[in-house]
């Protein structure tokens, strides 16, 4: 029977009324183009009540694109149980009034065996808001995600970085790192009090902005050492750290940016006693210039290949638009992938640019759809319910060695004997393959020998940028 933790403060943080949760969440929550060319990968956000701290969630929550992330990193504070390192929680399935959030169990158990920081605690999660404040967001924008739900309790600098360290081991790029936390809880009944009352409205934002301001740094000792030399009293103190120590260790590059500021004391005019919150975004490295794809590009491809192989069911010729943004007529390569209800359908592509993009989304929409020799062709049936994704690739490049191939980024070619073999950039990730297995299994692929890889052959690095409803799964490529 699955292990299920019951909503602790459901009435009380948010509402336990199906309808007037999914009320708010319609109202506050709306859901980004798809194909970011700088797409959200973090966020920072605030867990208090729905009334206070609602609306700053829902602005960070409305700009991460569903269809990027297959699990998400959810970690806060502990306001009830005082103990060191980080609690994960041993349940399969967080439970609120919009159904039972899935737990990825697997990369739980993964870090609890890989780092001693990370240790099994129901007795950490039972009481927590922090962390369960945010799950209605994430029920409403990707409904069947995984989390990884984690609460973090006493961590010294260097183990922040031994924390970030563990998860940078065990987690795949497609994951979503959420951080949840109030700032400065200003007041006699939290025991800080670092300048007058009267003085509140302006001195909050400084203080508030100084730590912000370190986040925005991506500096992980200088944002400890600014709550510490202020006494700021920002609960997700240390799971801010992680996820700043986690961004220096892998030089993900990007930029922070806040999106939303604001206490409660300026909400309800009495500074006597406030709670500040902020919507903070991590966005990722801008992609290259020809990765770049508008939410109108998007749809053209994706209906370029739904009617491609429409028409090849229909037994008719099917021409491409002649009139779409002027970039999907330059050369392009891409692979398309089908989906029929979760399960690979087809997997199809070019490695090359040799024929306008537009053209060769078609053109490998129907390969994969009748052409893949893994499959028989698809049925009209089948068309009604296939899931479709384009992933557009960058030209390729040659790498001197494998060091030079950097997991979940790049897909990757091995070329030898007139053979080839390639898997693009989630095969790895999704198999948790390192790099000499990644090339074990590629060599494999090409009907080469173990190992005759290292001398002789020829490898190449691309990026994509993906367009459609899911990831295509790593035994799809």
């Amino acid at each position: 029977m699955p292990k299920i933790r019951p909503p602790a403060v459901a009435g009380q943080f948010y509402p336990d009324s199906v309808l007037r949760l999914q009320d708010f969440l319609n109202e506050f929550l709306v859901s980004p183009s798809r194909c970011d060319s700088a797409p959200v990968s973090g966020l920072i956000v605030p867990h208090a009540g729905l009334r206070y701290s609602g609306e700053t969630a829902a602005i960070a929550f409305s700009v991460v694109d569903p269809a990027r992330w297959r699990q998400i990193v959810l970690i806060g504070p502990s306001h009830y149980r005082w103990f060191h390192g980080i609690a994960v929680a041993p349940h399969d399935f967080f439970r609120t009034p919009l159904g039972d959030v899935p737990v990825d169990t697997a990369v739980c158990k993964a870090l609890v065996a890989a780092e001693t920081l990370f240790e099994m605690n129901e007795d950490a999660h039972a009481p927590e808001h922090a962390l369960e404040v945010e799950l209605p967001f994430i029920q409403h924008l990707m409904p069947e995600c995984p989390v990884i739900p984690l609460v973090c309790g006493d961590l010294t600098p260097e183990e922040t970085r031994q924390a970030a360290a563990a998860l940078d081991a065990v987690l795949p790029p497609e994951t979503l790192f959420v951080v949840s936390s109030d700032f400065t809880h200003y007041g006699e009944r939290f025991g800080y009090v670092p300048f007058t009352e009267a003085e509140a409205p302006g001195q909050l934002p400084k203080l508030d902005h100084g730590a912000i301001d370190e986040i925005i740094r991506q500096d992980a000792d200088g944002f400890m050492r600014y709550c510490e030399r202020t006494g700021a009293t920002i609960c997700g103190q240390r799971p801010v750290a992680v996820m700043l120590a986690l961004h220096e260790r892998r030089q993900a590059g990007g930029d922070f940016e806040l999106l939303h500021y604001t206490n409660t004391g300026e909400m309800l005019g009495d500074y006597s006693s406030t709670v500040s919150y902020a919507a903070i975004v991590h966005r990722a490295a801008e992609a290259a210039d020809d990765l770049v794809m508008s939410e109108e590009a998007v749809d053209v491809l994706l209906n370029v290949a739904h009617d491609a192989i429409a028409s090849e069911l229909a037994n008719e010729e099917y021409r491409p638009p002649s009139t779409a943004p002027p970039h999907l007529y330059d050369h392009g390569a891409c692979f398309v992938t089908l989906r029929l209800r979760g399960d690979l359908r087809g997997c199809m592509g070019s490695l090359e640019a040799k024929e306008p993009l537009l053209e060769n989304v078609g053109r490998n929409a129907v390969n994969a759809a009748f052409h893949d020799p893994r499959f028989p062709s698809l049925t009209d049936t089948e068309f009604r319910d296939v899931d479709l994704q384009i992933s557009c690739l960058t030209p390729q490049r040659p790498i001197a060695s494998i060091d030079d191939f950097e997991l979940g980024r790049h897909g990757i070619i091995l070329e030898k004997d007139g053979k080839r073999a390639v898997f693009l950039p989630q095969v790895a990730t999704e198999q948790r393959w390192d790099r000499e297995t990644t090339m074990l299994h590629l060599e494999r692929k090409a009907g080469l020998r173990e190992g005759s890889w290292r001398q002789g052959a020829q490898l190449y690095v691309f990026e994509t940028v993906c367009c459609g409803g899911r990831e295509p799964r790593a035994e799809s490529d």
